[in-house]
């Protein structure tokens, strides 16, 4: 196997001691992530898993290293009974493309877009209405509607009070006391005039 994943890996692989301990460099493709997977067979190996260490050279937090290596050592609880350090390699690459560099600033914009989707919707999503709160609002409703027609009301009423009546005003009129017999006698004058041109 040693052989094999040398060939694969070429640069990349370096033997640590001579069948038993290697590393393999796994990168994403734009190189700004790099870890380096150290692998130890064990004397069991490949009936059980081998020791799995990684390092971060660049780009990769100590949080990342840890949840690779959980994703390589789920794998290799799957593959035990086969050569399975490939494999390992491989979860370990797809998870750096997927989580890291360029790939991951996409993800976290698609999650962002996602997100603000959401929130979107939500601003709009109304409350569902069922016959209970529908009678809630409709009881409120016709309490503000009668509130509001008894505030007119009252406005009414208080400028009708406000206004004078026909006798305030006839008697806080002086003239007017006279006005209907003053109306009268220029009637009377009127009537004793005789235009005779008019019955020409």
């Amino acid at each position: 196997e040693i052989q094999a994943l040398e060939a694969i890996f070429m640069t990349e692989f370096s033997e640590l001691e001579p069948k038993k301990k290697f590393q393999i460099r796994v990168s994403n493709d734009e190189g700004t992530s790099l870890v380096s997977l150290i692998f130890t067979y064990t004397d069991n190996y490949p009936d059980e898993a081998p020791l799995v260490r990684i390092k971060s050279i660049k780009g990769v937090s100590d949080p990342q290293c840890l949840r690779i290596q959980e994703a390589i050592l789920e794998e290799a609880a799957r593959s035990t009974g086969m050569a399975m350090i490939h494999t390992l390699v491989q979860v370990a690459k797809d998870w750096i493309m997927s989580n890291t560099g360029r790939q991951e600033e996409e993800r976290k914009e698609q999650e962002a877009a996602a997100l603000s989707r959401f929130e979107h919707r939500e601003e709009f999503k109304g409350t569902p209405v069922t016959l209970e709160n529908f009678k809630e609002w409709k009881a409120s409703f016709d309490a503000e509607i009668a509130a509001e027609r008894a505030r007119k009301k009252d406005d009414v009423d208080l400028e009708k009070k406000k206004r004078p009546t026909g006798r305030q005003i006839f008697e806080g009129d002086a003239a007017m006391i006279t006005s209907d017999a003053d109306f009268l006698e220029e009637d009377d004058e009127d009537a004793g005039i005789y235009n005779e041109e008019l019955f020409a």
